[in-house]
């Protein structure tokens, strides 16, 4: 599966897709269960990894650090959409 990357720009993975699922409050399906456990096994302490950097014309960096606070937002909106057991574990740390 593929790692996600931020900033998003034109290649989608499965983080982006399903932040779009979220955003358009499309309910949990069962195909979405392997996307979301490849997911959830990279979150550390809560953190989502910034990932690899899609080539294009930046104007600035936003992160340097190794995990992202923009996936890890976004990832936080899947988990609020679809797993909210572990969305109220995260907010509580």
């Amino acid at each position: 599966m593929m790692i996600p990357h931020y900033p998003a720009r034109w290649k989608y993975d499965i983080l982006r897709v399903l932040e779009v699922f979220s955003d358009l409050d499309v309910d949990y399906d069962p195909r979405m269960k392997d996307a979301l456990e490849h997911l959830k096994s990279m979150l550390k302490a809560g953190k989502m990894p910034k990932g690899p950097t899609i080539h294009g014309l930046t104007y600035f960096q936003l992160e340097n650090e190794r995990y992202g606070r923009f996936n890890t937002y976004r990832m936080l909106k899947v988990l609020k959409a679809y797993d909210k057991s572990l969305y109220q574990d995260l907010l509580r740390k």
